[in-house]
């Protein structure tokens, strides 16, 4: 029962992680195999079936082989469909659903750590610690071409505010042992759920944009509230520097939005693109800020700037 008790948090836990990508992976290892040996073994039940044309059962053992084959040819894509309905209900399956990505962002980033470490009350950042000319944490330091979107101080004090509001926001989250879902409490995220655009959303209304939607506001309505708000819009991935708010969707431009996320810089040159994210459960209780190249132009639906 302590297994079942703790699946709010399985997806926390990578090393569950890692055996549910093991398992499924076996399973559809299987999928390969069972064709293979059913013909196989047929064959050789067919062999023995000429050779021997008063075998009993022989037929009917073919016929008891193409079921079973069948069954478990199909069994996993029964376990990913059954996975699909109950991700929105029930976090183990979200963490079958997301173990491969789970396991590959880990293993590449030694920054992950489980809800369960005490160590998880970081001290939230000053936003008169960058006034002071405080160096960025390691994990936001690039020696790319585009260095200077790393750098604190070369931006205006309001970018510093909404920043130091975003890792203030992730720090909350993570200290406080938030969830992933959609906040419907204002200000945004106090009911302790937090997703991908509630984090700027957050972070928006701490340093004074309170004129947002009950819950804050979401990826569809980011667009518009930002540029009604001054914020500067591109649809240009090297526009996303330091305090960008990128928007993605799986058809760039021409199709609806479906993440965001707020940047710590991005190098053209290696794809490297450094983000502070909420947008899954294991996020919320990681350190932060991430590395990846997954955000490539055509995901880009727009990159917002402060004038």
């Amino acid at each position: 029962m302590i297994f079942l008790n703790s699946l709010g948090t399985v997806c926390e836990d990578f090393a569950l992680a890692r055996v549910l990508l093991f398992v499924k992976n076996f399973v559809n290892l299987i999928q390969i195999v069972v064709p293979i040996l059913l013909m196989l073994f047929v064959s050789i039940q067919l062999i023995k079936m000429v050779r021997d044309p008063e075998l009993k059962n022989g037929t009917k053992k073919i016929h008891n082989m193409i079921i079973a084959a069948v069954c478990v040819f199909f069994m996993p894509m029964f376990i990913n469909y059954l996975a699909g309905i109950l991700e929105t209900n029930f976090n183990l399956a979200a963490c079958w659903n997301e173990a491969e990505s789970i396991t590959n962002y880990m293993s590449s980033n030694p920054n992950y750590v489980s809800v369960d470490d005490k160590e998880k009350h970081s001290i939230l950042i000053d936003e008169k610690d960058y006034e002071k000319g405080v160096p960025k944490p390691k994990e936001e330091t690039n020696t790319g071409s585009n260095s200077s979107n790393y750098v604190p101080g070369t931006y205006s004090k309001d970018v510093e505010a909404y920043m130091t509001a975003v890792k203030n926001v992730v720090a909350e989250a993570r200290a406080g042992n938030y969830h992933y879902g959609d906040s419907h409490a204002m200000p945004p995220t106090t009911d302790k759920k937090i997703s991908c655009d509630r984090l700027e959303a957050k972070a928006l209304y701490d340093i004074g944009y309170t004129d947002q939607r009950t819950g804050g506001e979401v990826c569809s309505t980011l667009d518009e509230y930002l540029t009604s708000h001054g914020w500067i819009k591109s649809t240009n991935i090297n526009d996303v520097k330091y305090g960008s708010i990128v928007l993605v969707s799986h058809n760039g431009t021409a199709g609806p939005v479906y993440h965001a996320f707020t940047s710590g810089g991005y190098d053209s040159n290696t794809g490297v693109m450094i983000h502070y994210d909420e947008g899954a459960e294991w996020r919320i209780h990681s350190e932060q800020p991430f590395e990846t190249t997954y955000y490539t132009q055509d995901l880009i639906y727009g990159v917002y700037n402060m004038k």
